[in-house]
């Protein structure tokens, strides 16, 4: 039985159990990180010595990492599905998926100042009018790299077939 450790609401653990889920393939989720803590247990740190999730067990495999999971997942249980024999084909879903964990969204100082800005409310009781400004500016630019972002993703996948079980 596949095992993997991590909370449903991870960012990193998602694209895992979506991966599972596309494939059918029966698991056993425990809950680790966040609230739910024990990732600095000395039975956690020997499967995956950098303390975080997700991480993977099948048989005597551990992987971690989600990328690296749902590759490893993909190249074990989705050939012909998730897994195309040609290695030019597979680049092709290996770009987006990292192309997902290094640019988009994007991450940046920006990015979380916007955010920040967002979630205090009202904003003036916390800012000067300047610093008001500079969040507007701030938070203009991340969103002009997020469009950025997302018409890249657009152009590339709006003509582009999917396969279809």
């Amino acid at each position: 039985m596949i095992e993997v450790w991590g909370r449903r609401n991870s960012n990193n653990v998602m694209p895992v159990m979506w991966t599972l889920g596309e494939l059918r393939l029966p698991h056993v989720r425990h809950n680790f990180g966040g609230t739910f803590g024990g990732l600095d247990s000395d039975d956690y740190l020997s499967l995956n010595p950098n303390g975080r999730i997700p991480t993977l067990r099948d048989r005597d495999c551990v992987v971690w990492e989600s990328n690296a999971i749902v590759r490893y997942l993909a190249a074990r249980f989705g050939e012909g599905n998730l897994w195309d024999a040609d290695p030019g084909h597979r680049s092709l879903a290996d770009r987006w998926m990292d192309w997902h964990k290094t640019t988009f969204p994007p991450k940046s100082p920006d990015r979380y100042e916007a955010i920040s800005h967002q979630r205090r409310t009202p904003v003036r009781l916390f800012f000067t009018r300047a610093q008001l400004q500079t969040g507007t500016v701030r938070f203009a630019g991340a969103r002009s790299r997020l469009r950025r972002c997302a018409s890249s993703i657009a152009l590339r996948l709006a003509y582009k077939p999917f396969r279809r079980r």
